[in-house]
Order: C-alpha cells, then structure tokens, then sequence
C-alpha cells in the first residue's frame, strides 16, 4: 500500500486532489476493508492535508491535518454538513443531536447544552463515584485467582450504569436489564451494518437488518418508557439528572417528547460505548506500561487517601487525566467523521466538487509526528505542563464537536481512578492487540487483565 501511495501526484501546482492508485475495478476498497483507520494513516502524508481514493466508483477525500480539517469542519462548515454516516446512525438513533442538522440541530443542541452545565457535572461525578466504587466489588472475588477480567465486559458495564444514572438518577439491575444491555451493543454493530451496506434499502422493508434494527430501538424505547414512568410518577424525589432537564424543556415547550426519547437513546448508546471501548484501551495501556504506576499510584494515594473520589478532587489529578487522554489519543474511539460537500470548494488550493463524500481522519492526525513526537508510544506525561493539544481530536472539532466532551473525559478520569486505588493490572498473555475498526475502534480480541491488590 505504501508504495503504491508514494506514485501519487504531489506538485504543487495541481489543482486536483492527488490521488492514490488502486485496482481499476475495487479501487482501494480492499486495504480499506482490511484496517480502515490504518489505511486513513498511511496515505494521509502524500496529500498535504487532502488526499482521495477510491471504493470500486465512489471517490472519498480523506482530511489529514489540523488546518484543513479547521477550514472544513469549522471556517466553512455551512458547507460541509454531516455526511453519510448520519443516515446509518438515524436508523437506531433517529432525529436526535448527532443525526441532525440546519436550524432543527441548532436548537437541540442549544436544549441538550444546557443538561451538560457545571451543576450537573459536579452532582453527577459526586453520585457515580459510589457507584463505581460498589460496582468494583463484584471484582475482589478474581484476586488471587488465575481468574481474569474481560475489559471490554467490565468497563461496558460500568459505564452503563454510569450513563443511566446521569440520565434518570436510579441504579440500573444488569442482570434484570441484560436485554436492554445487548440491545445497546448490538445497536453499533447494527449502525456499523446499515453504513456500510452496498444495498441501501428503506427501513420500511422487512430486511432481517432492518427487523434487528426496529428490535434494538424498541428494546430501548421500552426501557425508557418504564423510567420515564416511574420518574413522573415519583414527584417527592429531587434530582438534577439530564432528563429532568428534557422534561423541563418539555413543559417549556422547547421540546418534545419524540425527541426526547431520540435524545436519550443517542446519549445511551453513545455515551455507552465510546467511554466503555475508549477505557478498555486505557487499561491496556497501563498493563502493558507498568513503569507508570508509582507515580500515578502517588497521585492518587497523596490526593484522595483512600476515599471515593468526587468532584473537587478531579482537578487535583493530572496525572490520572492525562493517562485518559493518552489512552483516547492512540485508540480514538470514533477513529473517523464524515462531511458532504454542498458547494464546489477550494480548499489548499485544490478543488473540491460539490458532492464529494470526505472523512476527518482522527486516528491518522492523532497519531502523526506533526503533532505528536514518538507518536505511537504511551506517554501520558505529553498531556502535561501546558503542553499543545492542537492535534487531540477525539470528540471532533467546530461545531459539531461532541457535545458530552468534558462529562466523558471527568467520567473516565472518575473511573480508572477508582480502578488505580484498589488494583494493579497486568494482561493474562503478553501480547499486542490489535484494533478493530466498526463504528468504533474496538478491540480485534478479548483484553484479558488479571488483578492484584495494590
């Protein structure tokens, strides 16, 4: 692949985006299929920030640097909507602030805003770190055992019953809800399914995809219905959950209840399982670099002293934040987002025509010596002392950029902390994983960690 790549034309001259060579039927579609965000990285430094290939006709434009991803996605972005991605999306999540766009999206995301204000990050980070510390129990009986954890399980879970309880300030019973569970991990592999489909049929018809999709959604609206009920049932019960806040906003008149139920089914599933792979990865890291420990040890020793950590500690942990974003910045969960050329644009002095499907490579940028030195090696310590973090874009930039960004960062910070008091880690086997890329950057096997007692 790369050496076909390096056959690109790259004067500075042309006004076409240089392209990379392919077969002259499948185009890239191949190497794409194989390790997607690994093909992204790979062609990203012979397009001086755009480069396309091609998927049998379908040309797609890759961004692959700060700058021309700041012009797209935030100097013009009128003119670079959400591309094919939402479609695929919208059949799980429906109409709700990631799916949306034009006037409709400025007024949910000015709605949706507003549940994420200080107030509710510091009552939700005060509620969650006894939850997790509770949920980490089931734990202890694996110490001193050949037994180990599954990480992807185990943060799946944990986060679960983080997001549910942000959402309806109840504790969610897994093994009652293990049906709302799976529904909510099917529900990527099902939008994965959807997009990348060469047939795209309506939802109408009774596809066995779009019967598995219908099945998920219901899944989940049931599970809303039940909370919903009991909250509106219960009017002595005083909380600042977010959706409190969507059914103020409902009285008010600021929305409905259709989209209100959107908006809770996209915050479950994407809240769920960015956060839930994103900390899988963390835990990884850290197993395979146990010369972190003694300071993150330290940090978390000197400033919580063995209690449940809340709000105002999670400015006094730098360290444990700064191992979160490393772990983000090397397995970004949404390794990729795509945009949609409404107008012919010229961009780095190339032409852009109007219609062209474009990809922000995030993975790529993340991982590219234009940003990062040494920029496949774990080193937490970069995120610290003021350093730049002009590349670090895990939760997109502009406009759209995900909207739960600092709950996501304070939620993981919350967790591993909790992990780091009680436990050391270290990986069953001694050996590299590596990742598969869905709708998010998952893990192409189980991350199998054993315990010890710290």
């Amino acid at each position: 692949m790369t050496s076909a790549s390096k056959q690109i034309d790259n004067s500075p001259g042309s006004r076409e985006i240089p392209s990379v060579p392919g077969h002259w039927l499948l185009g890239n579609l191949l190497e794409f299929k194989r390790a997607p965000h690994e093909f992204l990285q790979a062609i990203a430094g012979y397009g001086r920030g755009l480069v396309k290939f091609r998927l049998f006709h379908k040309p797609l434009i890759i961004i692959s640097d700060i700058a021309t991803a700041t012009e797209i996605f935030k100097t013009n972005s009128q003119n670079f909507p959400r591309g094919t991605q939402r479609k695929a999306l919208q059949s799980v999540l429906g109409l709700g602030l990631i799916t949306q766009e034009g006037k409709l999206w400025k007024h949910q995301r000015r709605v949706v805003a507003q549940a994420f204000r200080p107030d509710f990050l510091q009552y939700s980070l005060d509620q969650n770190g006894r939850l997790v510390s509770n949920l980490l129990q089931s734990w202890e009986q694996r110490l001193g055992t050949e037994e180990a954890i599954d990480a992807v399980e185990e943060m799946r879970r944990i986060t679960l019953s983080v997001i549910v309880r942000a959402l309806f300030s109840i504790d969610i019973d897994l093994a009652r809800n293990e049906k709302l569970y799976q529904a909510i991990i099917n529900a990527n592999h099902l939008m994965f399914r959807r997009h990348t489909s060469l047939v795209g049929l309506p939802d109408w018809i009774p596809t066995p995809l779009n019967r598995a999709i219908a099945a998920t959604r219901n899944t989940m609206n049931d599970f809303i219905d039940e909370c919903l009920a009991e909250k509106e049932a219960d009017n002595s019960r005083e909380s600042q959950d977010i959706v409190d806040h969507f059914l103020q906003e409902e009285t008010d008149g600021e929305i409905n209840r259709a989209q209100i139920y959107d908006e809770i089914r996209t915050l479950l599933v994407a809240g769920f399982e960015t956060t839930a792979t994103s900390l899988a990865w963390t835990l990884y890291l850290i197993a395979r670099h146990p010369e972190i420990n003694q300071e993150w040890h330290e940090e978390l020793d000197a400033q919580l002293q063995g209690r449940v950590p809340v709000w105002e500690d999670m400015k006094n942990l730098p360290i444990t934040e700064s191992i979160v974003k490393e772990g983000l910045r090397l397995y970004p969960p949404a390794y990729a987002l795509t945009r949609t050329c409404l107008q012919e644009a010229v961009v780095n002095g190339y032409r852009i025509p109007a219609g062209a499907s474009l990809a922000l490579s995030i993975y790529g940028i993340q991982r590219s010596e234009l940003y990062f030195a040494s920029p496949d090696e774990f080193d937490p310590a970069r995120f610290r002392a003021n350093a730049s973090e002009e590349g670090f874009i895990p939760f997109g930039l502009g406009k759209h950029v995900c909207i739960g960004n600092r709950f996501s960062i304070l939620e993981a910070t919350l967790i591993l902390a909790c992990i780091g008091q009680r436990y050391e880690l270290s990986q069953q086997q001694d050996k590299s994983i590596k990742p598969n890329a869905q709708v998010t950057l998952l893990p192409s096997e189980r991350i199998m960690l054993r315990l010890k007692r710290r």
